[in-house]
């Protein structure tokens, strides 16, 4: 009572120190909520990290099983009931608890019950008075209610009993069949692209053109024609044209005619068999035929050229050695291609065996190979057996056609995976990794021309027949068309590569590069083989808003900025609540002028490395002979500096380092060559 000033107990004391309890029981209970509250949110913080953790585990499980995510996390809270002393028995009973009622079923009405089991997976029996099962037909509502559709005859009582079934995700079959589901539905998309077009020089035309659709009755037939009018037309115009005496058939014509044609096949394909794997496959067949036809005169003489490319797979030789000086550059591919030269002789050779000899070609009768044969180094048998060689095809089976048909098109690929970046070492410091892979191999034929002299065997359909052999001045069998060089275009871009996207956006690449190819000369008999070996290292990062002028600023300027920050904002703390309008005010115009000169200057780097074996060897059919002609070790490096300094300006630094090493001493020698220098980029339409 002395404490608060009173001598003795009075209303007025009373009175004071209830308000006192009463204030101080408001401030116990204020900070007992508060501590309530905070190991709520800490618990709640806790429960929320062990459930991220928990997901980013099953995340990385999925990708490596094909397991649903959900399924896995189920399993995981199976095992933590289990080991917080949980039986699995009891955690079912509590999971499958169900819902169980005695119900009434009145004539002419139906019944909705509200059973609360949260699924729509559910088992609902039920079971009459006497203990005996009731058929009952209801209907699902949604995943807590279900009503009763079919009502009895008479009122009777049942007890309904209703069960919620396990999650199709938690069950080990819906996994299984998902992973199969996903992997048998792997093909994405596909499309296939087919070009045909189809030209026709045609000089020495007679009629004029007319106005009504380019036609003129012309001895009572349109001329040049509706079929040309709408392009339906074909080589065989030529001869229409003829006979409808549209064509000026004299020696003072000397252009001919000339066609030109080209057909093309795209095939593309995406597939999916995994999450995170993506395949691209790619397939093409392009033909071009032309022809020069000399319609002036009999029989149409005609010269025929043209060029051809496919998609094929020479993987099965892609990674022979080519030897080394020591043992001559043996390679096993080419040793193979000699031994077929022989066996596809043979097998051309059995093409003619029976066949009569055309006219004019000087021998009568069936087919001699006294009279001349085929020749061992002719396009004929050198192109099916070099094909055979370095695609791994069976000489005794595989086709003798130079160009081959659309059957044989063959896919090329592209590979690319992402899921190395569930790893838990490289989640934690990378935001992607990306493992890379890519092949593809083109078989060729650069260009082509018929043979002059070449004449058709009887009823070959233009695949078999006899040319002039200028040496020794006898026809010998072979096809129409003179190839200069076939090859095969083969790469791995890249063979492996890891494309690398740390936390801060810093990015990082690793590859390691192939290349193959071979071109086979008909006219030398030689193979000449190129190949190259890359490894490529690249490093790049970009500064999103980075200002030059923060690298110039003083240590005292920043200081004096730092005391008029301090100084501002105590002003300001001292007059916000006489002039916060006016502040406004400022602060939108400030706003406002800075939205429209608010530009990023961003600051990319990038530096690369590379490091090149080239070299090249010849190899000759007819001696055997395999020697080096060229080669060379490169290694590049290069750095690279762009700034943006503004929309429509931006500047860039650049050097560049080449030193290429030849491996022949005597056909070239070391070089060193180095760019560097400063660019400047105006862009006046953004």
């Amino acid at each position: 009572i002395r404490e608060y000033g009173y001598e003795h107990v009075t209303p007025t004391f009373l009175k004071d120190a209830n308000k006192r309890f009463s204030a101080s029981s408001a401030k116990n209970e204020a900070n007992k909520k508060k501590q309530e509250k905070k190991k709520a949110d800490e618990a709640k913080k806790k429960q929320e990290e062990q459930e991220k953790a928990a997901r980013q585990k099953a995340e990385a499980e999925a990708a490596k099983t094909g397991v649903p995510v959900d399924s896995i996390l189920a399993k995981q809270a199976q095992r933590q009931s289990n080991a917080k002393g949980q039986s699995q028995k009891k955690v079912d009973e509590k999971k499958n608890k169900g819902y169980a009622e005695e119900i009434t079923l009145i004539p002419d009405s139906i019944i909705q019950i509200t059973h609360n089991q949260k699924s729509n997976r559910i088992r609902v029996t039920a079971m009459d008075s006497t203990g005996h099962p009731y058929k009952l037909k209801y209907k699902k509502v949604d995943e807590n209610t279900l009503k009763i559709t079919r009502a009895p005859e008479d009122t009777t009582q049942i007890r309904l009993n209703v069960i919620a079934l396990p999650k199709r995700e938690e069950q080990k079959w819906y996994g299984m069949a998902q992973a199969g589901a996903r992997f048998l539905m792997m093909l994405r998309n596909v499309s296939v692209s087919y070009r045909n077009t189809f030209n026709l020089a045609l000089p020495g035309f007679l009629p004029d053109v007319g106005d009504m659709l380019g036609q003129k009755k012309v001895a009572g037939a349109f001329s040049p024609g509706m079929d040309f009018g709408f392009g339906l037309i074909g080589d065989s115009y030529i001869d229409k044209a003829k006979e409808n005496r549209w064509l000026l058939m004299s020696d003072s014509v000397s252009t001919p005619a000339t066609t030109s044609s080209t057909e093309d096949v795209q095939v593309k394909a995406s597939l999916e068999p995994f999450t995170d794997l993506k395949i691209d496959l790619s397939m093409s067949r392009t033909d071009n035929h032309n022809k020069s036809i000399q319609y002036m005169y009999l029989g149409n003489p005609t010269t025929r050229s043209g060029s051809f490319n496919i998609t094929t797979i020479s993987l099965k030789t892609a990674f022979a050695s080519n030897g080394n000086v020591n043992n001559g550059y043996y390679n096993k591919n080419f040793d193979k291609f000699q031994q077929y030269l022989d066996i596809y002789q043979q097998r051309v050779e059995q093409r003619y065996s029976g066949t009569p000899y055309p006219s004019n070609v000087g021998h009568t009768g069936t087919f001699n190979p006294e009279n001349g044969t085929v020749s061992k180094y002719s396009s004929d048998v050198m192109v099916p057996a070099f094909l055979a060689a370095y695609t791994g095809g069976n000489p005794h089976r595989s086709s003798l056609d130079i160009f081959p048909s659309l059957a044989k098109m063959l896919p090329n690929w592209s590979v690319a995976y992402k899921g190395l970046s569930n790893l838990p070492f490289l989640r934690d410091h990378f935001k992607s990794v990306q493992l890379t892979h890519a092949y593809k191999s083109v078989y060729a034929v650069g260009s082509y021309n018929s043979y002059s002299s070449w004449i058709e065997a009887m009823e070959s359909g233009g695949s078999m027949g006899y040319m002039l052999n200028t040496t020794t001045g006898t026809y010998v069998p072979s096809s129409m068309y003179d190839i200069s060089t076939v090859s095969i275009n083969e790469s791995f871009s890249p063979l492996v590569g890891l494309n690398f996207t740390f936390n801060n956006d810093m990015t990082l690449k690793m590859e390691y590069r192939t290349t193959r190819v071979l071109t086979l000369s008909m006219t030398s008999a030689q193979l000449n083989e190129t190949g190259s070996k890359d490894i490529v290292l690249g490093w790049g990062y970009k500064i999103a808003d980075f200002k030059i002028a923060s690298l110039f600023r003083g240590k005292s300027a920043s200081q004096q900025q730092a005391r008029n920050s301090k100084s501002k904002k105590k002003n300001s703390r001292d007059d916000d609540e006489r002039d916060a309008d006016g502040k406004r005010n400022a602060q939108n115009s400030t706003n406002s002028k800075n939205s429209r000169s608010n530009f990023a200057h961003s600051l990319n780097l990038r530096f690369d490395f590379s490091l090149r074996n080239q070299d090249a060897i010849k190899r000759d059919l007819q001696t055997s002979l395999s020697e080096a002609t060229s080669g060379s070790k490169a290694i590049k490096t290069s750095a690279a500096i762009e700034y943006a300094m503004s929309r429509m300006v931006s500047m860039s630094l650049y050097y560049d380092r080449q030193r290429s090493q030849p491996l022949l001493s005597s056909s070239s020698y070391p070089t060193i060559t180095q760019d560097f220098g400063m660019s400047m980029k105006f862009s006046l339409t953004r």
